[in-house]
């Protein structure tokens, strides 16, 4: 039966909706709202009409006012799409290529040419985010990011394209006129809700009810995609075999599906202001084909990554500041395989302020977002949400992957990630600054309100690094050319990572070896066995162990005798001390450890 066209008197109505973005359902509506408002924002500074009126009233209510033309024009735009030319290596099925080119590479000294397949592509125009992205590649990388997610997402299927199809023809979006007539007939009525707009959704859930919506709160779903931040998480590939720069280990990436954010929004205005800050803000340039600032290593690092970025400073101390804005996050990984598109995972992260200034601290201490191992970050991350302490996971870590990832070695660490070790190196150093500044608060009998609370796991953690550290000086002073050491010094006793120092392969060869003894030793022994290793190999030079006959807390013997006799303590003495070798492990080279990732 052929659909029934709008009316005169239809066309001429105006329909007035009015939201309150509190008593919205979901996240997903509460961002489809801020996408509406963004999407009309951006239109009428590039000139377009007509457009819906947009009032914001009390409470944090907002009316919208359409009109027949103005409803049009919206989603004529938010589908709007353009034909695109892609190359490939390999043909596509059920499809002819416009074009083929033949292009020539040098590989390890050879000259090879490849042939490439050329195709036209609809893909989505997003115009409206292209006007606020940063010019340049990296804003073209993010634009593209944004186009990949929707065609494995919410339109995986290809069948699920075809108002994009309509847009690319210059044809109007043919199914405006339906729900033009259903909102003015009954904005309030019930209707199925399609996965195509709600993430994560299934046609029934787990009582078989149908899952449905208003047809008013409905239609912010449409707008959700365009206000959502967009990550693409990664995982690692660990083989032994030739890696970068000749390494004994390969360590490689995979993309492994978009991580989708719903920021459970507060203030829509404020959360449009600081979403078109952060789609703006200057990006980092590299040599991926992904922006740098869309990769993460944990579907839950998106949420975090998001509302930790788009704070002033990445945080504010002061105020409610972004909690004014956003409260939490919902995320949705979703990988698409073949046709078909798989939610992977999907939680709620309710977000603390000291959950936000503890991610903060590690990944952008002083504001400057730092490099970080994906094995050390990932680890960090799940202690975070999960409350539990900084160390909690690390064992499993030491045991469970090869030791030239934790013990540095020029042609057995691989190249192209930061080094585990230096990461250890600083949170150690952050442990010992907390653990001198309390005391010295203490000495000069300051309230130590402000000071960082030190636990009897961060001293122990403190003194066992200190222990490691002095028996591995020594063990090099003993087995190393005097020659060898500049200034008579090793590089543990280096003022600065960056001295001119340089140290000789003989020297590097020897220190692998001492710490890759010590802790390919630990890792094997358990129980009694711990204890029996810690006394009587990395204690078998002289160690200063501070006394405190007045005060058992402070006194450094008894805090490692007990802890040696205790078998839950015993554990955390060999994490601790496995994760000190690796921090000595390494030997500053210049040029030779990248502080960012490499593909």
């Amino acid at each position: 039966m052929a659909k029934s066209k709008t009316t005169k008197d239809e066309e001429q109505k105006v329909l007035e909706l009015e939201y309150k973005t509190a008593l919205l359902p979901s996240a997903q509506h509460k961002t489809g709202l801020a996408g509406l408002v963004f999407l009309v924002r951006t239109m009428e500074e590039r000139g377009m009409a007509p457009l819906p009126e947009i009032t914001r009233g009390e409470g944090e209510s907002w009316i919208i006012r359409f009109t027949r033309d103005n409803f049009q024009a919206l989603f004529d735009e938010l589908y709007d799409a353009e034909k695109i030319m892609i190359e490939s290596k390999s043909r596509w099925s059920g499809q002819e290529p416009v074009d083929t080119v033949e292009k020539t590479t040098e590989r390890e000294g050879k000259t090879e040419t490849e042939k490439y397949f050329v195709y036209s592509m609809t893909v989505p125009k997003g115009a409206a985010l292209r006007g606020v992205l940063p010019e340049g590649d990296e804003g073209d990388k993010k634009l593209k990011l944004w186009r990949d997610m929707l065609w494995a997402t919410y339109r995986g299927k290809p069948t699920t394209r075809g108002v994009y199809e309509e847009r690319v023809q210059g044809s109007p979006c043919s199914f405006t006129e339906g729900d033009w007539k259903t909102l003015l007939k009954d904005m309030n009525k019930s209707k199925e809700i399609p996965g195509t707009y709600l993430l994560g959704s299934e046609r029934f859930n787990a009582e078989k009810v149908l899952s449905r919506g208003t047809l008013k709160e409905s239609l912010l779903l449409h707008f959700s995609h365009i206000a959502c931040p967009l990550f693409l998480s990664r995982i690692f590939q660990i083989k032994r075999g030739k890696g970068e720069g000749g390494s004994a280990i390969s360590l490689k990436r995979e993309e492994s599906g978009y991580v989708i954010v719903m920021p459970e929004i507060v203030d829509v205005d404020k959360y449009v202001g600081k979403y078109r800050k952060w789609l703006g803000s200057d990006l980092e340039s590299s040599k991926y084909h992904r922006p740098v600032s869309a990769l993460i290593d944990l579907p839950e690092e998106g949420g975090l990554e998001f509302l930790s970025s788009i704070t002033e400073y990445r945080v504010e101390t002061k105020g409610r500041g972004i909690f004014d804005t956003v409260e939490g996050a919902e995320y949705y990984h979703m990988e698409k395989k073949g046709n078909a598109v798989n939610l992977l995972a999907s939680a709620y992260v309710p977000l603390s302020r000291d959950v936000l200034v503890e991610y903060s601290h590690l990944v952008a201490p002083g504001g400057k977002k730092r490099p970080l191992n994906f094995l050390y970050k990932t680890c960090r991350i799940r202690n975070i949400l999960d409350g539990t302490p900084w160390y909690t996971g690390m064992q499993e870590i030491l045991e469970q992957y090869p030791s030239e990832l934790f013990v540095w070695s020029k042609d057995g660490t691989p190249g192209n990630t930061p080094f585990f070790g230096n990461d250890i190196r600083r949170r150690f150093t952050k442990i010992a600054e907390d653990i001198e500044y309390t005391r010295e608060a203490k000495d000069m009998g300051i309230d130590d309100a402000g000071a960082p609370a030190v636990n009897r796991d961060d001293r122990l953690a403190a003194k066992t690094r200190d222990i490691v550290r002095r028996y591995v000086i020594s063990e090099l002073k003993e087995r190393v050319k005097k020659e060898l050491l500049p200034n008579d010094k090793t590089h543990l006793e280096k003022k600065e990572e960056g001295d001119s120092a340089r140290y000789s392969v003989e020297y590097q060869e020897a220190v692998k070896k001492i710490c890759n003894g010590a802790f390919l030793a630990l890792r094997g022994r358990k129980g009694s066995d711990i204890a029996e290793y810690f006394t009587g190999t990395l204690c078998s030079h002289p160690q200063f162990m501070k006394s405190s006959p007045k005060n058992e807390d402070n006194d450094e013997f008894i805090l490692i005798a007990r802890a040696l006799v205790d078998p839950e303590e015993r554990e955390k003495i060999k994490l601790f001390a496995m994760l000190a070798l690796s921090a000595c492990s390494y030997v500053y080279s210049k040029d030779e450890q990248p502080q960012a990732e490499t593909e």
